[in-house]
């Protein structure tokens, strides 16, 4: 909710931050009309009483506050809303007599964050020290503390001292120090104020062996009777015109968004480190450069064999590859050789000695050279990255391929693919849908992409997750549900939306990955898809004919041992090559496909290891080696694995190996999409899960009698044996086993719709019970048994 109040940080022990994220707040109520350009300057004000009484003359009235006397507040000064520049005033209460104030415990007006900090609890006073040095360094401009507030010089050489050995800027950070200012209210003469400031140098330089200019361009004194409004602007503002010069030079002059985006990830990292933030590694916390970017620099050089090529062509194109990496739109313009330097050049180093040793030296410098006058020709002609890729792209096409710095997984009409990062720069959007782009072109060949549309998920948002279990023939279960769920949402919000489009990642094993792929990629209506479905299980569930009916029972058991399958292998790949095409890959383009990460389950034949066949790059995500399952998109030069190939029978998938039905380890994938979505979005709105509807298949509610004697028990072994396993793919099991590992604030997040049977449930290929559950005939089944699970989902 939006208020006047101006609280904006309060310290309190132990250790503890709590950010009223005013700065954020004063964006969304519409306080600066341009925060996208509009660059601000922050004077902060340090002291007590005296502090107090001139801010309250600077800004012509009290400050308002939430009832609970934060330790800074933050104020823009009067008239500089609407400009260019507007001037931030930051009001840090710290003086040796100031009262601690207890955390604010009430219910506040607006959001409050509460951090725990990594400073070891030597009291509110130095805490408060420390925040002011760590903090406020990196972007005040001037820092006015009152002299009489501290009373004396000896409490402020401490105080400085605390600042200087904090030493808050990194080296990969742009040279910028602010202006500190030192003010009192006695008459001003310059001999005065010049003893004053020796005075001040030298108790710092032989008490504490510190240099004030490793963090501060100038240490001046300002001696006045009392502050006036009048006195403090002529004296201060003429100096922030310098400052925003000096921070223009060092391109460290944030725009108001970037500026209230670094300093929440400021306080964010002060958190966890003591470490100063590197503002370029912060800035690219939603888009980090892929572990895998060195490989792709490899293999685009290796495609060179001429010298002359490899420097007139293949340097130029990686490095504008690079910038159009490092400048996205909207993205701030650090010093060219310091984003190099931090970003991309550990990876290029190793690139380069990989790929020719002897050149190693000179291709590295070459780079570099090339990344820096780019970025500065962009920087001053004010084209976009987009453009100047482009450009070189027109002139290099004819002969050679195209350089990527992340795995591609968007699939064109063309042929080509697209990484998402490539579609956000290339693309465009509308205001009403910012995270919606289409590509009219393609960038490598500049083929008609035919109105290719891709819905990106926005960064601040949740993750939603639909997961579908195995279950052959009663796959019509799941659909009947997302079938009544879909009208549920409709009669919720006044029309109809497909379902597909709540979901930002889908799961589906056996049955399932049939209802995902037929769903999201193939694009079919519920309907439509519940129909295929019934038409492609009376082909695949239709077993061998016999021609031996006594015998028919010992058959099957051999037939299946001899092929590795009951059913026709050959006639269960047509009917799924006709159904989904026989040359399409999980990442060809198609009009009717959703912009959803779908991936469906399978098992590796030794070891019975998950492995994932996804529409989506597998090796820029840095997952652990013994995440417990692999992740098989999009290989380099290839489009990923053909969708036929994902289903059922045992099969060889050319260069990845023998695959089986994934529901023999995941029969009810949540728990390992849940996993998956970690490493998609790591930085999603700290990873935050908005929902996952997980779709059953049915389960039977009936319990069998307990065994009593040792030689019932032995004589059962193989059935219980073989009911074990079974047990061990039920779904709703699974199920109950991962809710209740849940901690109960996200248990509100998980919903599951399942059937459950009075007796046994119908068996995986009985067609007679598939088109009964279908048409609500089943006897002893309760279908949607969930309705007020559907409500709350919807």
């Amino acid at each position: 909710m939006d208020c006047k109040h101006s609280d904006w940080l309060h310290v309190v022990a132990p250790s503890t931050l709590q950010d009223f994220n005013r700065l954020q707040a004063l964006i969304t109520c519409g306080a600066f009309p341009d925060p996208e350009h509009q660059a601000p300057s922050m004077i902060t004000f340090v002291g007590g009483t005296a502090k107090t009484r001139a801010l309250n003359k600077l800004l012509g009235r009290k400050h308002e506050r939430c009832g609970t006397r934060a330790d800074v507040a933050v104020h823009v000064y009067p008239g500089t809303h609407s400009t260019s520049s507007p001037t931030l005033i930051a009001d840090f209460a710290l003086s040796p007599r100031a009262p601690v104030v207890p955390a604010f415990s009430g219910t506040p007006c607006h959001e409050i964050i509460t951090r725990p900090l990594a400073v070891p609890d030597t009291g509110a006073k130095k805490l408060k020290e420390i925040v002011l040095s760590k903090l406020f360094g990196p972007f005040t401009d001037i820092l006015c503390i009152f002299m009489s507030d501290f009373g004396g010089l000896e409490n402020i050489v401490t105080l400085l001292a605390t600042w200087i050995a904090q030493n808050t800027l990194d080296r990969a950070n742009p040279r910028f120090y602010p202006q500190l200012m030192l003010l009192m209210e006695k008459p001003a003469v310059p001999a005065h104020r010049d003893s004053i400031t020796a005075q001040i140098l030298r108790e710092l330089l032989a008490s504490k062996h510190l240099d004030p200019s490793t963090c501060f361009s100038r240490l001046d004194v300002l001696c006045m009777p009392s502050f006036t409004r009048g006195s403090l602007v002529k004296y201060l503002f003429p100096i922030l015109d310098d400052t925003r010069s000096a921070r223009r030079q060092v391109q460290a002059l944030f725009s108001m968004t970037h500026f209230a985006t670094l300093f929440k990830y400021a306080c964010d990292n002060m958190s966890k480190s003591m470490e100063p933030l590197n503002f370029i590694s912060a800035s690219r916390l939603q888009n980090p450069v892929p572990a895998s970017f060195g490989s792709h620099i490899y293999r685009f050089f290796s495609s060179f064999t001429s010298s002359i090529a490899i420097y007139k062509c293949a340097v130029p194109l990686v490095a504008s590859s690079l910038v159009l990496d490092a400048a996205p739109p909207g993205m701030h313009l650090y010093d060219s050789r310091m984003v190099f330097q931090t970003l991309y050049k550990e990876q290029c180093k190793i690139a380069m000695y990989r790929f020719l040793p002897q050149e190693a030296p000179r291709l590295l410098g070459e780079l570099e050279l090339n990344f820096i006058k780019m970025m500065k020709h962009i920087g001053e002609s004010q084209i976009s990255s987009a453009a100047n890729h482009g450009q070189l792209l027109e002139i290099h096409r004819p002969t050679i391929k195209q350089f990527r710095t992340r795995r591609p997984d968007k699939g064109l009409v063309c042929g080509h693919l697209l990484c998402e990062t490539c579609i956000q720069i290339f693309g465009r959007s509308r205001a009403d849908e910012p995270h919606t782009f289409y590509v009219d072109n393609c960038i490598i060949c500049g083929a008609d992409t035919q109105c290719f549309m891709v819905r990106l998920k926005p960064p601040s948002a949740g993750i939603r997750i639909l997961s579908v279990d195995g279950g052959g023939v009663r796959g019509v279960i799941p659909l009947q549900a997302l079938q009544e769920l879909e009208s549920a949402i409709g009669n919720r919000i006044g029309y109809t939306i497909p379902i597909q489009e709540n979901f930002d990642l889908a799961f589906g094993t056996s049955s399932g990955g049939l209802i995902i792929l037929g769903l999201f990629l193939n694009g079919w209506s519920v309907s439509h898809c519940l129909k295929q479905f019934l038409s492609l299980a009376k082909n695949a569930f239709h077993p061998r004919k016999l021609f031996v009916p006594f015998m028919r029972k010992l058959a099957d058991i051999i037939v299946a041992f001899i092929t590795d399958s009951r059913y026709n292998a050959r006639g269960l790949e047509s009917v799924l090559q006709e159904t989904f095409g026989e040359s399409r890959s999980m990442l060809d383009w198609s009009t009717k496909q959703y912009s959803t990460k779908i991936a469906v389950t399978a098992t590796t034949v030794n070891g019975t290891l998950p492995c994932l066949f996804s529409n989506y790059g597998s090796s820029d995500q840095a997952r652990a080696i013994d995440c417990g399952y692999t992740v098989e998109g999009p290989k380099e030069g290839g489009r990923g694995i053909l969708v036929w190939e994902a289903f059922y029978p045992p099969k060889c998938v050319p260069s990845l190996g023998i695959f089986q039905d994934g529901g023999l380890k995941h029969n009810n994938p949540s728990g390992i999409a849940i996993w998956e979505s970690k490493f998609l979005w790591p930085q999603s709105a700290e990873n935050n899960l908005d929902i996952i509807v997980s779709m059953g298949t049915g389960t039977a509610s009936g319990s069998t009698g307990s065994d009593t004697g040792t030689g019932e028990t032995l004589r059962r072994f193989i059935p219980r044996l073989y009911h074990s396993f079974i047990s061990s793919l039920d779904g709703q099991k699974i199920w109950t086993e991962l809710y209740n590992h849940m901690p109960g604030s996200a248990s509100d997040k998980y919903f599951r719709f399942n059937v459950h049977f009075d007796g046994k449930e119908p068996e995986i290929d009985d067609l007679d019970a598939m088109f009964k559950l279908k048409d609500g005939n089943f006897p002893n089944s309760n279908l949607l048994v969930n309705k007020e699970t559907e409500s709350e989902v919807a």
